[in-house]
């Protein structure tokens, strides 16, 4: 996944998160691969082969869904979803 700012984020085989960075100017300049976390993430079981994460358009941040390994855990993890959320704001801080 690549961010505007330059980074490019990937998961490798083994589920570790790395980050490289990468300039265009004034020539091609790719940085060393550094490891940024790693952990049990989820992953949509035959799924689609495209990432399961975000980053924020500056890379400052990654979006992903921890997985519960827990043997007794039924539970599908959920993404609570908040539309027009600046309208709540709004009237709940009304700016005079």
């Amino acid at each position: 996944m690549w961010t505007a700012s330059g980074e490019l984020f990937y998961r490798n085989l083994t589920g570790r998160v790395i980050m490289v960075s990468v300039t265009t100017q004034p020539e091609l300049t790719i940085g060393a691969p550094r490891q940024l976390f790693q952990g049990p993430y989820y992953l949509i079981p035959g799924g689609p082969a495209r990432p399961q994460y975000d980053a924020t358009r500056d890379g400052t941040r990654l979006l992903m869904l921890a997985a519960d390994l827990s043997a007794t855990s039924t539970a599908r993890p959920r993404i609570v979803v908040v539309q027009n959320w600046t309208e709540e704001l709004r009237r709940l801080v009304p700016v005079n």
